[in-house]
């Protein structure tokens, strides 16, 4: 999951005790299998870089020519920052990215319903980036049936484009949901997390620290007490964006990427 957001291999070098941590650690990072949460949010503040991951991920997916659906509110004027060490892209990897400008709700709402009628194209995985256009500006109570509703019919429409793929009882789904969100800075947690649990498999919430570095915690749903499985320390640069730091909790174990 992490290799395909961050453009980055398996950060550990050497051997790794334990089959459970070895576990986790393909679990993480480990982008040739599974990735192990296939539904998930990505929160953090403006121009935290939320969506240069997405398209690293999208990248990811393109260049082994698994078709992604991209949605965003507004024409990208440009390419986004790209990982450190990632060459531009060619047309021929593009091609397997159909990006979507969906400027409102009712759009987004739609098309989401749409999909059940598409034949043209199988999409591995979906992703959507600016969620939060589509949602109130400040989620009320008296807002949730709508916002569940919102959240059912992108997860719905998930799984009816990935079970397209499934054309044997042994294949395995692959693909991924990624939604971005934006949180004000300073934010600590997840906000509404146990509400987005019933979509969501795992958050990631990035806070911006000093030196303009930002921090991005991985954040299962139900773990006990908030507890993360990693943080990953990042920075965006004129031209890329560079990972420093990976820490995986679960391994007490970090290792930087900088020298």
């Amino acid at each position: 999951m992490l290799s395909r957001l961050l453009g980055v291999s398996q950060p550990f070098h050497g051997e790794i005790p334990g089959k459970a941590q070895e576990c986790c650690t393909s679990f993480l990072f480990d982008s040739r299998k599974s990735p192990g949460f296939d539904r998930i949010m990505l929160c953090g503040p403006p121009a935290s870089g939320k969506t240069s991951l997405l398209f690293e991920l999208a990248l990811s997916f393109a260049e082994e020519e698994k078709h992604v659906l991209y949605i965003c509110p507004k024409k990208l004027s440009k390419l986004p920052l790209l990982a450190n060490g990632r060459t531009q892209p060619s047309s021929e990897t593009l091609r397997f990215i159909q990006m979507v400008y969906l400027e409102t709700k009712e759009d987004y709402l739609n098309y989401m319903a749409s999909i059940h009628f598409s034949t043209s194209r199988k999409f591995s995985s979906i992703i959507v980036d600016d969620l939060s256009t589509y949602l109130p500006a400040s989620i009320r109570n008296e807002d949730l049936s709508s916002v569940a509703k919102l959240f059912a019919l992108t997860v719905d429409a998930f799984v009816f484009q990935r079970s397209k793929h499934v054309t044997q009882p042994s294949d395995e789904p692959s693909g991924m949901l990624v939604m971005s969100t934006k949180v004000p800075n300073g934010t600590k947690s997840v906000p509404r997390q146990s509400f987005y649990e019933r979509w969501i498999q795992c958050f990631l919430l990035i806070q911006k620290k000093e030196n303009e570095l930002l921090e991005l915690s991985v954040l299962p749903s139900n773990a006990k007490d908030g507890a993360s499985l990693a943080v990953v320390v990042f920075k965006l640069t004129d031209q890329s964006f560079l990972v420093q730091e990976i820490e995986q909790l679960s391994q007490s174990k970090s290792v930087s990427l900088t020298q």
